[in-house]
């Protein structure tokens, strides 16, 4: 089966955790101090909202020395995100 969409758009209706993710699909590891900065709330709850997005795929957690970054999921978010829709011509979209 392919990507459940419903799941992933649950994850995303926080307005933090799609601030986060909108960061990690620029390819950059972040550690959850950058991240938190970036969604613009506390370092703590930025973390709750990592194990959420971690139990759901959508990132990966590489453990450095004594840092831990966060970076995009096994297949990538922009992966995760792409949809290939079917034209009028009933050729899918790009070709």
């Amino acid at each position: 089966m392919g990507t459940d969409y419903a799941a992933v758009a649950r994850l995303l209706a926080s307005p933090a955790r799609s601030a986060v993710v909108d960061a990690l699909m620029e390819g950059r590891p972040l550690t959850a101090g950058e991240l938190a900065r970036i969604a613009g709330v506390r370092p703590s709850t930025v973390s709750e909202h990592l194990g959420e997005l971690l139990d759901g795929g959508l990132v990966a957690v590489i453990p450095a020395g004594r840092h831990r970054y966060t970076s995009q999921g096994e297949h990538g978010l922009r992966d995760t995100f792409s949809v290939s829709v079917p034209s009028a011509a009933g050729e899918p979209a790009g070709s």
